[in-house]
């Protein structure tokens, strides 16, 4: 699977009308809504301890740290079938951790009730009943205060999903696409229209070969561009850079093209 982020800046109600119109009517079926959220914390850049000692000519500034930026975004149609949530998050554009929150009902064998108690008593704040959304953000915001500062948090709701089957090319093969659409807001506001676009290489989780897998992104995205060209997509900021060169990695992708689309706003 590989991904690009569209985004439509101050989008018209008109275009975007025109666009679920034009998606209506290349449609192999419609996807369930969805919704997501991106929060962008900035780092404390007091928070290393200060050096006293000035015997060697440093000051106290010498303990400040450059920026670094950390994201969360969060997908709801990541959740599974057990509603496992999932959180995406990358820090400084280089480093990106994917965390979970198990639903205990279905996680926990019947075998182990002795830890589920355990668990349900509190031992864990991710899996206690009374606390089941405590990911890694309200920990960010109510734990690291000192570490870590939320600056915004972009919302989209109420989302729209398609996929499509089409024939790109001369090749006359048809090429399946998965197009999710949605509205991006920042304290309530409209800030412009966003489109996920994601090309189904069914052989691309298949491939071990480094040279194989990036020749088959180079021509998903390519597909991408081709779609966007032939259907006329309405203009926007297209992002589908990853996070690693070297490694792709569909989950950091996809939040390093929510990162690079959003930031703007």
């Amino acid at each position: 699977m590989v991904t690009a982020i569209l985004f439509v800046n101050h989008a018209s109600p008109t275009t975007i009308t025109k666009f679920h119109d034009l998606l209506m009517n290349l449609t192999l079926e419609t996807l369930p809504n969805w919704e997501f959220e991106l929060s962008i914390f900035l780092n404390n850049k007091f928070s290393k301890p200060f050096n006293n000692n000035n015997e060697n000519g440093h000051n106290e500034f010498d303990n400040i740290l450059p920026n670094r930026y950390l994201y969360t975004l969060q997908l709801s149609y990541l959740n599974n079938e057990e509603n496992n949530n999932r959180m995406i998050s990358i820090i400084n554009n280089n480093k990106s951790i994917l965390t979970i929150i198990p639903n205990i009902n279905n996680s926990i064998n019947n075998n182990d009730l002795k830890l589920k108690e355990h668990i349900l008593n509190g031992c864990c704040n991710n899996l206690n009943n009374n606390k089941s959304n405590e990911n890694l953000e309200l920990l960010l915001v109510n734990k690291l205060q000192s570490l870590w500062t939320l600056k915004q948090t972009i919302r989209g709701e109420g989302g729209i999903g398609y996929l499509i089957n089409i024939e790109l090319g001369s090749d006359n093969k048809g090429e399946k696409f998965k197009i999710r659409t949605n509205n991006c807001l920042l304290h309530g506001n409209f800030k412009g229209f966003l489109i996920e676009i994601e090309h189904i290489d069914e052989l691309m989780n298949e491939t071990i070969n480094k040279n194989e897998m990036i020749l088959r992104f180079t021509k998903s995205i390519e597909l991408i561009k081709l779609l966007i060209e032939k259907f006329n997509f309405p203009n926007g900021n297209l992002c589908f850079n990853v996070l690693n060169d070297s490694k792709l990695d569909y989950y950091s992708d996809l939040c390093q093209q929510y990162c690079d689309a959003l930031n703007s706003i």
